[in-house]
């Protein structure tokens, strides 16, 4: 029973060390058990060095992500807002079928948060002052400060308030017509 309960004590050990290190360094632990026909254990997750290295690259990849779009931001002269909360592993599940509202509102001749990273399912809340509309565009436009809107993309009427909701992944672009010449724009990027 000492034997067992050890041993499951440094399996613990040995676990928490390989989440914790996540591929930074390599991690080897030979032991002998002798306890060939112990019942499984429950309550214990084992996760392989391909889950970790799985996990670790979905991690960089969102971080490079974050990166470009902040580089992408500062390089335009706009604000960075993501919206995104680090959640417990047990809560991930909980917290992603509560989605969220944000709100974005005209300031002068700009919008209060440039560019945003949202969750899908996350709604934007759309509050515009009585010269200000919203209308999406596609990437050129947006890049150009053009005006010329998609034709099935969303719209905010001027001075209006109201809540679209993003549900498929991707960027979104908008602006605001009649100051889209002044760099009265921004971006909804849908992860």
């Amino acid at each position: 029973m000492k034997n067992k309960i050890f041993l499951i004590g440094l399996m613990l050990i040995v676990i928490s060390l390989l989440v914790s290190c996540k591929g930074e360094q390599t991690v080897e632990v030979s032991v002998d058990t002798s306890l060939e026909n112990a019942p499984p254990k429950t309550g214990v997750d084992i996760v392989t060095k391909e889950e970790l290295q799985q996990e670790e690259m979905e991690q960089i990849e969102e971080e490079s992500i974050i990166e470009d779009l902040e580089e992408e931001s500062e390089s335009q002269g706009m604000g960075l807002q993501i919206i995104s909360e680090e959640v417990e592993e047990e809560d991930i599940e909980q917290e992603s079928e509560i989605p969220q509202i944000i709100e974005i509102e005209t300031s002068g001749f700009s919008f209060s948060s440039d560019v945003l990273v949202i969750n899908s399912g996350d709604t934007i809340k759309f509050m515009l002052g009585g010269s200000h509309n919203v209308a999406e565009v596609n990437e050129d436009i947006w890049n150009s400060n053009g005006q010329t809107t998609l034709e099935d993309g969303f719209k905010v009427d001027f001075g209006s308030t109201e809540e679209i909701t993003f549900d498929e992944p991707g960027t979104y672009y908008y602006i605001c017509q009649p100051h889209a010449s002044m760099g009265m724009k921004g971006k909804i990027v849908v992860i």
